[in-house]
């Protein structure tokens, strides 16, 4: 997933310039990665040469352009006009702290700098903490992933109970569930081939679940609205499944061809990030109206009636 929204920008001028900028003078001089280290003491000779010996090391990992800081990599405890300039430009006020700034060959939001600063927080753990723009990236992730992952196991779990009793059978429950998800992997999977696959970054973070919430409760009227016609149809002692999906294709269609409509038009928009969103939501909205509710649902309604007028006899 992409966590950079500045990323999905059309090609503007000021886009332009920042591209510039990028291959003049690496992918994250506009957003290095900021290594702070406090002291409870100011700084003496010995704890320098320790920040020299740490912006050494990470100056040899794979992806580093460049490092600044308070001395030279190479410091050896003399100070001279330029270890003096450094210091000027990354100690704070208090004497307590020192700022290392490292530019990188990466885009910030690629997997590649996000595995860049897992390994300089290995070597600064004990002594400082790591910020700027592929940090906050890094910490989204983090912080959102178990919430994605809640909801994703918690709404198919609660589809699944309401609508098992709301219809009196734990089966068609299973089929409505299983058969929304089914919409849900397939759409996003035609987003990513669409959109994220020839990228080092993926699809823009927000949309699998607003597609997720969204069709799940999409999906559902659907199949409940189908499912009563069948009923309905049970009832006047028809074929139920045949007669209930003619009567009740005409208005699912229509509203599954609205509805992708409606978000089709936002895949012309520059904007990637709506791009996706539109595209997303129109691909799942015909799936499941041409594909699940039409075909795959309907098929697994019948293996579910039939097998239980074969346990009534």
């Amino acid at each position: 997933m992409n966590f950079n929204e500045t990323s999905a920008l059309p090609d503007y001028p000021a886009v332009q310039g920042l591209n510039v900028i990028d291959d003049a003078f690496g992918h994250s001089f506009i957003n290095p990665i900021l290594i702070v280290i406090h002291s409870n003491d100011n700084f003496n000779t010995s704890f320098l040469m320790r920040i020299s010996n740490i912006e050494s090391n990470i100056s040899h990992m794979n992806g580093v352009k460049q490092v600044f800081g308070p001395v030279p990599s190479n410091f050896n405890g003399t100070y001279n006009q330029e270890v003096r300039e450094l210091m000027k430009e990354n100690i704070g006020l208090d004497n307590k702290t020192a700022l290392i700034t490292v530019i990188m060959n990466y885009p910030s939001d690629s997997k590649q700098a996000f595995s860049l600063v897992s390994n300089i927080e290995k070597e600064v753990s004990n002594i400082g903490y790591i910020g700027g723009t592929t940090s906050t990236y890094m910490d989204l992730e983090s912080y959102l992933m178990p919430y994605y992952e809640g909801i994703t196991i918690a709404l198919p779990i609660v589809l699944f109970i309401v609508l098992s009793l709301f219809m009196r059978s734990f089966k068609i429950g299973l089929g409505m569930v299983l058969t929304i998800i089914l919409t849900i992997v397939s759409s996003l999977s035609l987003v990513y081939i669409a959109y994220g696959i020839n990228t080092s970054t993926g699809v823009i973070f927000f949309i699998p679940l607003i597609v997720y919430v969204l069709m799940m409760g999409l999906g559902s009227d659907y199949s409940v609205f189908i499912l009563s016609r069948i009923r309905e149809e049970e009832k006047k002692g028809n074929e139920p499944i045949i007669k209930g999906i003619t009567l009740s294709a005409g208005a699912v269609t229509a509203l599954g061809v609205i509805l992708a409509a409606s978000f089709g038009v936002l895949i012309t928009d520059p904007i990637s990030i709506i791009s996706e969103l539109g595209a997303a939501i129109a691909l799942a909205a015909l799936v499941d109206t041409f594909i699940i509710r039409l075909s795959v649902y309907p098929a697994i309604l019948s293996k579910i009636i039939k097998s239980k007028i074969k346990s009534k006899e």
